[in-house]
């Protein structure tokens, strides 16, 4: 915001100084205080477009300097994400797999007692076919 200030109040020094130079070159005598007036108008104008340049290169120099730290954060941003999404991922994965052992835990068990898939089925009432299935996501998931 300073810098537009600054650039603003050197542009309108600027024009105030062509307007004096012009009323100068149409007057037909200069006594010597304009003479003197005018070159130190002159010599403002070329420090205030010095100074103006100067203004100009800072500038760029942050802009530049604030395009690179966004382009970090940008990349600081996208590898958060990809720690959060993993995170997600092998969360989802231990809950699926806390699911399936609460409910299927008796099946388990029998199955750690050395039971067979006909056992198990015969006593939790249950289908062979269903009993193999869950114990072979289980194995599955494990993995």
């Amino acid at each position: 915001m300073l810098t537009i200030i600054n650039i603003v109040l050197l542009v309108s020094l600027n024009l105030i100084a062509i307007i004096c130079l012009l009323k100068k070159n149409s007057s037909p005598k200069q006594s010597p205080y304009e003479q003197g007036a005018s070159q130190q108008v002159l010599e403002n104008q070329k420090k205030l477009s010095r100074d103006l340049i100067d203004l100009k290169m800072e500038m760029e120099q942050i802009r530049q300097s604030l395009s690179k730290e966004f382009e970090q954060l940008r990349l600081e941003q996208k590898k958060f994400l990809d720690t959060v999404q993993s995170s997600a991922k092998t969360k989802d994965k231990n809950e699926e797999n806390l699911l399936l052992n609460d409910r299927y835990k008796e099946i388990f068990d029998l199955h750690k007692q050395g039971l067979s898939v006909e056992q198990i089925a015969a006593k939790l009432d249950k289908g062979t076919g269903e009993i193999a299935f869950i114990l072979q996501l289980s194995s599955q998931a494990r993995r």
